[in-house]
């Protein structure tokens, strides 16, 4: 039901369900976060992720998708380089599933302008590339 509102556009039917729910899995919970997601409500977004009991390879890059594409490359790049394996994804399937979003974060950062040149600098710093 939420995957149906959410291919309609209903965002916000989608949340409501999503809240009534007694329980609730990591599809659930990935559902509502891609909603956030390509709605362009990262920060919603965020918040939810946070809360997520248990997050899988599916959330972790929709996550980072999110922040890629709302323009936030250094959360989507320390959250796929440092956070992802600090929860335990960090097994070849997870890294594997997470290369498509560190090229898209290495590109988008590689043509940054000037006046945001640290943040290219900070990954080289601190992730070696």
């Amino acid at each position: 039901m939420i995957n149906g509102y959410l291919k309609l556009g209903e965002l916000e039917k989608a949340v409501f369900v999503f809240d009534g729910m007694e329980e609730r899995n990591v599809v659930s919970w990935s559902s509502v976060l891609d909603g956030y997601c390509k709605n362009g409500k990262v920060g919603e977004a965020e918040v939810l992720f946070q809360k997520m009991p248990e997050k899988n390879v599916v959330s972790w890059t929709t996550m980072i998708s999110g922040y890629m594409k709302s323009g936030q490359f250094a959360k989507g790049f320390e959250l796929g380089f440092s956070d992802v394996h600090s929860d335990g994804l960090g097994s070849s399937q997870a890294e594997s599933a997470h290369y498509e979003q560190y090229a898209l974060c290495l590109f988008r950062i590689s043509n940054i302008k000037p006046r945001r040149a640290g943040t290219r600098e900070r990954c080289q710093n601190e992730y070696g590339i």
